[in-house]
């Protein structure tokens, strides 16, 4: 569970917390104003009987010794009877004792305000163990922590706003006067009254041991309950601790006036901010530790906060010699007002020369000795507060329930004792002429033996929060998702993922509680790891004894947290690697929770086993995040069948946590500067046709240099872009995002018409192309065609751009983050891109793609396939299509991956030698593309590839045999559509089934809804991160059509088998509807394609009789249409399936490789007319 960091909202706490705090105000405001009125108003020896600094000892003695003679009684009560009840009692007795309080005040009588100080500790001592023992009643485990945190924090503000106001208040008695006391009797009386309407409102707790007989005697309750505690070390330990704690602040509370006064010559204000500094000192400490330690009970950053509270002290020694006394005359008069025969001399003047002499806050603090010193009281009450608070969580979570008030007066006996004992100690010290600084001087030194007395007992605790200090100031470690380590439960595996030997390391120090790990007896036996083995709890696991498995099962059922990766080894790729099925198996086996956390950015640095493959250093910044825990969910199967269901799992559950913890709400240009800085400014990653290369920082300075150039020339903010698979497009894409314009790739293989409707749609004013592109293109009709819009060529915009625009970008491009800080704040999602939709089935549309859109898909491509910086991507596919604008061009240009851009698929014969060339690694292509490719190259062409991904249209067996057979390439066949920014599903090398597209990517729901007619699968709607912003259509120029909450209709119809990989069966507007059955036309042309070796498609036409009726179209030389119609009998299909017609000719195809169907139907339409 998280901790609960609104407890302050709820009446199951809030009502205590008002209650404890207008106590605690009550007692340090009683206790202020008598101080000052002894050290101030009174300030003789002889008129006390004793010096003020040796009252004050007894005013502090008087106040913890009820705790020593009361305390047992008090916790028996609080456990016998109803707690609300006795603190409502409590609280009136509080009433009375103000209500004298003010009496003694009117009469200036020092000792009856000792004797009341003595009764408001007995009122404390009765309250306190009722406080603390009802909190683990009302507050869940997690929030322990937290709610001491406050109770603690809230205290000590108490304690603060009641020595301050008690201080000023103090100031205005008058020993001539006591109508002055007025106003601090009726603040006593009034914060009682407070108290006890809030009290009525603390909701009701179990009795903890109705039946408890109450010794009368307090000694030997003392005895019995001193006794109990030592039962248990851990109680009896965190008891001792808190002891200690009390005992620095009795002795550093109670002298601060005397310091104030006697050492560093300060007046009442300046008093009052060192008790206010020392106050919220705790409270902040109090705070932190509720906030660092995250809910979990545990003492690790005691001996830090032991050795912090030397250190401050030493250093308040050390800032307090530097102090500067006021003048001459003024330490003559200190001297005459210390001696103790010096009544003859305390005339008014004489006190009212050493009031005025003292240093004020403005004088005090215009040195930096008197800074020094308020520092070093902060530092000495922050860390006293981190100290503190995970004690009383510790005793109040291990005590015994039935007597939990009873130990909880055991704890306020032994603080009372260390209180009394410490504050006896400095009055005799200070008696027999020990000054107040030597006392902190001893007591810094006593506190420096029990922090090593501490660093003995708790060694880890010094040395992880020394680790992981370190570890946060070199990696700069960022922790995510804590609260799911805490919402997992206690009986969890923990499944990281295994970047470099640092991983353990980083989890041993950064998850909340020392860590189990199920490792390796012969890893754990060598000699680097054994030193670091004292961070975590280990269970050796030997994988040659099949007992040990079931005993690691054991481990984790006895509610334990294990930690272990189930790669099995550290990463060498860079991503994630093969997951065994093992740990899940232990997860369902002992009935625990899993719990995934994905390490980022250990690949990086110096201890991975990337060397030679990423650009590695000393210290790259590490994020560790944790995903929701889960809890596996199996089908019903054999032993095997089980382990296969675990390890799909487990893979996709991986794959999922690599995605969600990828940083993919931002802006493009962000990720572009992020991996110049993991890759450095150096590494090439673009390179074209004209084999010009480009690093990332000449890729920085282009875009900045033309984002600025075009910035004053472009129209509106859709711009066109009209360009070919370059660098020159590359640098353009970006430098409009630079300028927060919208790139609108435009498919300069559309044709006039569709070009128009697509500057239309997206309301483009101008458009940028180039020159020599449109000449060897021999595009000028198109470009002479588009209407309405400004042709902006680069080449015009590059002659504008002058030596001083381009020194002026050389020097801002080496601060990347300066030069482009308007950009890198544009929102996630905001459009990135407009794509257009091919228009093979009617009039293009525009596809608006966020940021976030793209981000999340190279995001979801990069968790399941391993791309890897030594990879070379060939990219044949035009940067107007989604794929290879996405995963051709974006992902490798984010992720270091070096790009080669072609800039024409269609180059059969050349593409296989440029492959060759350049050892391409990684190829995307479309059915049609690839079989020609095959079947144009040498069988060494492709001799470096080690992946080939096919897409836009379904991959035939015969091109998936060709490369198999050919090239030795195992062709993984994935799916997209341009409104998934593209990528929806893919076969990967570790999760393969041919025939199918692949498991749905991590990040994306879907539906597949059914279509009437249609008896197998149904229609694909999906939901996620990757989904577009929308359309645009042309009936609507600009106006964005967004998707209707969220989902998005693929028009694809599909089905899925068990283990999660998806198969097309079609487009939902390729289906025929024949004498009222359905018929899908990929189904008929699956067989055709076994038929005949050629491209072969069905279209259906209009028929008069049957509704419809189909037609081949093939490119196969002598097809015959009585061949197809026995291979369709031969397949079992219905005869409504048998086409009528059969035509040879050309299949149009457009720019990006698919099928151009509208062209299609058109031209099958023309043949029947002119046939028959």
């Amino acid at each position: 569970m998280k901790p609960n960091y609104n407890l302050l909202t709820q009446r199951r706490f809030l009502p205590l917390f008002i209650t404890q705090f207008l106590g605690g105000f009550n007692d340090n405001f009683l206790r202020a104003a008598l101080g000052v009125l002894v050290s101030y108003k009174i300030a003789s020896a002889s008129a006390l009987g004793f010096a003020p600094a040796v009252v004050i000892q007894i005013a502090g003695l008087l106040l913890v010794l009820p705790y020593i003679l009361f305390s047992s009684t008090a916790g028996q009560l609080a456990d016998k009877f109803e707690r609300a009840k006795l603190m409502r009692i409590t609280k009136y007795l509080e009433l009375f004792i103000t209500i004298l309080a003010a009496y003694a005040f009117w009469n200036n009588n020092v000792y009856l305000l000792l004797g009341l100080v003595f009764l408001i500790g007995v009122q404390s001592t009765f309250f306190s163990p009722m406080k603390y023992s009802v909190l683990p009643d009302h507050l869940k485990k997690n929030e322990l922590v937290t709610g001491n945190g406050y109770i603690e924090g809230g205290t000590f503000i108490a304690v603060l706003v009641g020595t301050i106001l008690g201080t000023q208040f103090g100031d205005f008695l008058d020993l001539d006067n006591p109508e002055n006391s007025i106003l601090i009797g009726g603040t006593l009386v009034m914060m009682s009254l407070f108290g006890i309407a809030s009290s009525r409102f603390i909701p009701k707790a179990p009795i903890a041991h109705a039946d408890l007989k109450i010794d009368k005697n307090p000694l030997t309750a003392t005895y019995g309950i001193i006794k109990n505690i030592r039962r248990n070390p851990l109680v009896f330990h965190a008891i001792l601790g808190t002891s200690w704690f009390w005992l620095l602040g009795i002795i550093f509370q109670s002298n601060f006036i005397s310091y104030a006064r006697e050492v560093v010559y300060v007046d009442a204000n300046v008093t009052t901010i060192f008790y206010a500094t020392f106050s919220v000192g705790i409270a902040i400490g109090a705070f932190s530790a509720a906030k660092l330690l995250k809910g979990e009970i545990s003492a690790r950053f005691a001996p830090l906060a032991l050795l912090g509270i030397s250190f401050a002290t030493f250093g308040l020694i050390a800032a307090t010699g530097l102090v500067e006394p006021p003048s001459v005359a003024f330490m003559a008069a200190e001297n005459i007002l210390r001696g103790t025969d010096g009544t003859a001399f305390l005339t008014p003047a004489l006190r009212e020369l050493v009031n005025n002499s003292l240093y004020t806050p403005s004088e005090f603090l215009s040195q930096a000795a008197g800074i020094g010193v308020i520092a070093s009281v902060f530092l000495i009450a922050f860390c006293a507060g981190i100290y503190t608070v995970p004690l009383k969580a510790i005793i109040q979570h291990n005590a015994e329930e039935k007597s939990r008030s009873q130990i909880i007066a055991g704890d306020n006996i032994m603080n009372a004792l260390f209180m009394v004992l410490g504050g006896g100690a400095v009055a005799v010290l200070l008696n027999i002429g020990f000054d107040i600084i030597t006392v902190f001087a001893v007591l810094g030194i006593i506190n420096l033996v029990v922090a090593l007395f501490a660093v003995v007992m708790l060694p880890e605790a010094l040395l992880v929060g020394i680790i992981k200090s370190l570890m946060k100031i070199m990696f700069r470690v960022e922790i995510h998702g804590l609260k799911h380590y805490h919402d997992a439960g206690e009986r969890v595996v923990i499944l990281p993922n295994h970047q470099s030997f640092l991983d353990p390391l980083l989890l041993s120090v950064f998850l909340p509680r020392k860590p189990d790990f199920a490792i390796n007896t012969q890893i754990a036996a060598l000699w680097y790891i054994k030193p670091f083995l004292f961070l975590c709890n280990v269970f050796r696991v030997d994988p040659t004894n099949p007992m040990s498995m079931k005993s690691l099962i054991e481990y984790v059922s006895n509610n334990k947290k294990v930690v272990i990766f189930p790669e099995g080894r550290i990463t060498t790729t860079g991503s994630l690697m093969k997951v065994y099925e093992g740990s899940g198996l232990v997860a369902d086996k002992a009935d625990a929770m899993i719990l995934p956390i994905r390490i980022e950015g250990a690949q990086y640095s110096k201890l991975s086993r990337l060397k030679g493959k990423v650009r590695r250093r000393l210290f790259p910044k590490i994020v560790i995040t944790i995903a929701p825990p889960f809890k596996l969910e199996l089908k019903d199967g054999s032993a095997k069948e089980r382990r296969a269901q675990i390890a799909a799992k487990l893979e996709r559950m991986m794959s999922e946590v690599m995605f969600e913890s990828t940083k993919y709400k931002r802006a493009l240009l962000a990720s572009l500067l992020e991996s110049a800085e993991i890759h450095g400014n150096k590494r090439v990653v673009l390179e074209d046709i004209s084999r010009k290369t480009m690093n990332y920082k000449q890729l920085l300075l282009k875009i900045f240099v033309l984002g600025r150039a075009l910035k004053k020339r472009v129209k509106g903010h859709n711009v066109g872009v009209l360009l070919p698979n370059s660098l020159a497009n590359v640098v353009t894409f970006f430098a409009l995002h630079s300028i927060s314009r919208t790139p609108a790739m435009i498919n300069f293989s559309a044709g006039v018409k569709n070009v128009n409707s697509a500057c239309k749609t997206a309301e483009i004013k101008c458009l940028i192309t180039s020159r020599l592109f449109v000449d060897k293109a021999e595009l000028a009709p198109l470009i002479e065609g588009i209407k309405n819009v400004e042709i902006l060529y680069l080449e015009d915009i590059a002659k504008r751009i002058g030596i001083f625009s381009k020194l002026r970008g050389l020097a801002i491009s080496e601060f990347p983050k300066y030069a482009f800080r308007n950009a890198l704040k544009a929102h996630y999602n905001n459009p990135a891109v407009i794509l257009f939709t091919s228009g093979s089935e009617g009039v293009p549309k525009g596809v608006v793609l966020s940021h976030a859109n793209i981000q999340a898909n190279i995001a979801q491509a990069d968790s399941v396939v391993d791309f890897s910086s030594r990879d070379i991507v060939l990219n044949v596919l035009p940067m107007f299509h989604s794929f290879g604008l996405t995963v051709g061009t974006l992902l490798p240009v984010t992720r270091g991956i070096r790009v080669f851009l072609y800039p024409s698929p269609l180059h059969y014969s050349i593409i296989p030698e440029i492959s060759y060339d350049i050892d391409a690694t990684i190829l995307f292509g479309t059915d049609t593309f690839l079989a020609r490719y095959a079947e144009a190259a040498d069988p060494y062409d492709f001799f470096s590839m080690r992946y080939v991904f096919a897409g836009a249209e379904k991959l035939k067996d015969s091109t998936y045999q060709l490369w198999q057979d050919k090239f030795g390439i195992r062709i993984l066949q994935g799916y997209g559509v341009t409104e998934t920014s593209p990528f929806l599903s893919a076969n990967t090398p570790m999760q393969n089934r041919r025939g199918s597209v692949g498991r749905i990517i991590p990040g994306v729901e879907y539906e597949i809804r059914d279509v009437e007619g249609i008896e197998e699968g149904g229609e694909l709607w999906v939901k996620g991160p990757n989904i577009m912003l929308g359309y645009m259509k042309e009936d609507k120029p600009g106006k964005l059509q967004p998707a209707e909450k969220g989902w998005h209709n693929t028009g694809d119809i599909v089905r899925i088998d068990d283990d999660g990989f998806l198969y097309i069966l079609g487009r939902a507007k390729r289906f025929a509807k024949i004498a009222g059955e359905m018929v899908s036309l990929p189904a008929v042309e699956e067989v055709l394609s076994k038929l005949w070796e050629k491209n072969t498609l069905v279209v259906a036409v209009s028929d008069e009789k049957k509704g419809e009726q189909l037609v081949i179209v093939t490119e196969q030389a002598g097809a015959r249409l009585e061949d197809a119609k026995a291979a369709l009998k031969e397949s079992g299909f219905p005869g409504v399936a048998t086409p009528r017609q059969l035509v040879e000719m050309e299949i149009p195809l457009l720019g990006s490789g698919k099928t151009d169907f509208a062209a299609l139907q058109k031209k099958v339409e023309e043949w029947l007319a002119s046939s028959f």
